[in-house]
Parts: C-alpha cells; sequence; structure tokens
C-alpha cells in the first residue's frame, strides 16, 4: 500500500470498521447510482463443493 495512505494497519482497521458498520456498503450503494461504478451478477454458480448434504441423502451406507 502506498505510504501516502498511512500505516496499513491503520488502513485495515478503518476499512474492517466500516465494513461492519455497513458504511461500505452505503458508499458503493451511493457509487452505483452516481454510475461512478457498475456491479451486477451476471452468473451463479453452484456445484457440490459449496453444498453440505446429511450422509444419508448423498449415498452413504446406513
Amino acid at each position: 500500500m502506498p505510504k501516502k495512505f498511512g500505516k496499513w494497519h491503520t488502513v485495515y482497521m478503518k476499512f474492517n470498521r466500516w465494513s461492519k458498520n455497513g458504511t461500505m456498503q452505503i458508499v458503493f450503494e451511493e457509487m452505483q447510482e452516481m454510475n461512478i461504478i457498475d456491479i451486477r451478477t451476471d452468473t451463479l454458480c453452484i456445484d457440490s463443493t459449496s453444498i453440505k448434504v446429511h450422509p444419508d441423502a448423498a449415498g452413504a451406507r446406513k
């Protein structure tokens, strides 16, 4: 991180605090409304590594 932003730990702590209290969500929403950024979810993929299934449903021996 460039030194002009300050100590990395200070920046991390501030970003972490803002993320937890919802400030970053508001910033991103405002930037979207002002057309500064364009965030879209076009594709959603789910595979078997993403879903936990009970062993009975997965064909395990009883």
